[in-house]
Order: C-alpha cells, then structure tokens, then sequence
C-alpha cells in the first residue's frame, strides 16, 4: 500500500470519529435539553398538583361552612318557634286566671247573703210592734232608732267579714295562679335549656364529623405528594416518562 492510501485511510479513519463525537455531543445535549424540558413539565405537574389539591381543601371547607349555615338556621328557627311556643302557653295561662279572677268575684258576689238578723234585733221589733200596737209611740220611736243602729251595726261587721273573707279567698286565688304560672315557666325554661344542650353536642358532633373528613382529606394529598416526590426520586435510576398527565415508570404510576 502507498503512502498516500495509508494517509487518506488515517483521514477517514479520523473524519469517522469526528462525526461520532459530533453525533456523541448532539445526542448528550439533546438529553440535556429534553431533561430540561422533563424537568420543568414535571414541576407545572407538581404544582398544579398542589393547587387542586388546595382548590379540592378549599370547596371542602366552603361546603362545610354551608353546612354549618344550614345546621345554625334551622337551630334558630327552632329555638325561635320554641319561644313563640312558650308564650303562647304563658299567655293562655294568663287569660286563663283572668277568666278565673273574673267568675270568682260574680260567684262570690252572687253567693253573698245578707247578714242574718240576731235575737236581739229580732226581740227590738217585736217589742216595738206591740207598743204601736199598744200606742205608745215614743217608746216605739226610740225602740226603732235602736233597730235602725242594730241594723246598721249588724250590716257594718257583715261587710268588714265578707271583705276578710273575699281577700283570703282571692290571695289563696292568686297564689296558686302565680305558682302554676311559674310552674310553666320553670317547665318552658328547662325545654328551652334542654334544646341548647341539643344543638350543643350536635354541633361538636357535627364539627367532628367535619375535621374528620378534612384530615382525612390532608392526610390522602400528603400521601398523594409522597408518592409523586419518591418517585421523581427514582427518575435518575428508572425510564419515566410524561403520558397524557401520568409519570409512567416500570414499576410505578402516579396521576399529576
């Protein structure tokens, strides 16, 4: 072989190199770029993960909220109603010991006789009968000046009784109004209190409920965040890709 072949052999020889290495290069920084790009789909990935899942935590909340709205207004509504109810049975009671004050005053006046006369006066007008009778009328205008006082006393003591009477009759009335009246507010007062304590533990039952469902909640986007940063730990090692919103591994597949 010629000098001249040997030379234009090296020249190939080192033209084919010189396009391998460029070939080398191109593809190193091809990877690099496409890396890149992986790189910053995968954090739009990752945050827009976390914004949904701050979105999802947010409608949570606000729906809880509405609940809370909900569970507030028809608890007032039936505190409301309850109140109503209790004066409206206060006031009938009321009316009721009106109507009773009412009949008692007409029936004990009703009831009420007149004093009945006694011996003595009974005696006085017999006597004063036979002396008109008799004629002696200046005796018998004396004897009934003596009725006239008698009758007069007599009717005095009869109404200072009937007042005695009347009051203690009525203060025995209205003392037993008042502790039928406080009866039922006493019984109002313990429904009203019994209903607060209700609502009450149906609240702490309620706001249960719902930090239960919001950890619960929390607890599943932390898992979903775990899952997604260990295997983007993996990518070094492992062949993932980025499919239509998923990170597609051999072994491992997570929804971003």
């Amino acid at each position: 072989m010629s000098f001249v072949s040997v030379l234009k052999n090296l020249k190939n020889k080192v033209d084919t190199r010189v396009r391998l290495n460029k070939q080398i290069a191109d593809t190193q920084m091809h990877k690099e770029k496409l890396e890149e790009l992986i790189q910053v789909e995968i954090q739009k990935r990752l945050q827009s993960l976390k914004a949904n899942q701050r979105s999802d935590l947010k409608a949570l909340q606000e729906l809880h909220l509405e609940g809370l709205r909900a569970f507030n207004q028809e608890w007032d509504e039936r505190i409301t109603e309850l109140k109503v109810q209790g004066l409206a049975l206060e006031n009938s009671m009321k009316e009721k010991h009106r109507l009773e004050c009412e009949n008692f005053k007409k029936n004990f006046e009703s009831s009420s006789i007149q004093p009945k006369q006694t011996s003595e006066l009974l005696n006085l007008i017999e006597m004063r009968k036979k002396m008109i009778k008799t004629k002696r009328y200046v005796e018998a205008d004396v004897a009934g000046e003596k009725i006239e006082e008698l009758k007069l006393k007599l009717q005095v003591d009869w109404n200072k009784a009937q007042k005695m009477k009347y009051n203690a009759q009525f203060v025995n009335l209205t003392t037993r109004q008042a502790t039928e009246l406080e009866s039922l507010r006493i019984r109002i007062r313990n429904g009203a209190e019994e209903k607060e304590k209700t609502r009450k533990k149906e609240l702490e039952q309620l706001l249960q409920k719902y930090q239960n469902i919001i950890l619960e909640r929390e607890n599943k986007h932390s898992f979903d965040l775990q899952k997604y940063e260990k295997i983007l730990k993996k990518r070094k090692d492992s062949n993932y890709n980025i499919e239509n919103g998923m990170i597609i591994g051999e072994s491992n597949t997570i929804k971003i």
